[in-house]
């Protein structure tokens, strides 16, 4: 749900990384056939480690256990 959420985001957020794009076009000679490509990257790439960090960063604890000490055979601790 939340990845989903970061791409609609993205996709809203393409539009101003274009229009800065096309307001430096004068100085940086870009045309608009090479930025838009460069502007859809931005775009999604951003939202996606937005959400991937915010996903990680609120995971319940519990999820961040590995495995191996989940396993009974494998676990060294307190009964």
């Amino acid at each position: 749900m939340i990845r989903a959420f970061s791409i609609g985001l993205a996709v809203a957020t393409i539009r101003p990384i274009v229009g800065v794009f096309f307001a430096t076009a004068r100085f940086t000679g870009l045309t608009p056939y090479e930025f838009f490509g460069t502007a859809f990257w931005i775009g999604f790439v951003l939202h996606l480690i937005a959400a991937e960090v915010w996903i990680q960063w609120t995971r319940p604890q519990a999820f961040k256990i590995s495995s191996l000490y989940l396993r009974k055979e494998t676990y060294h601790g307190d009964p």
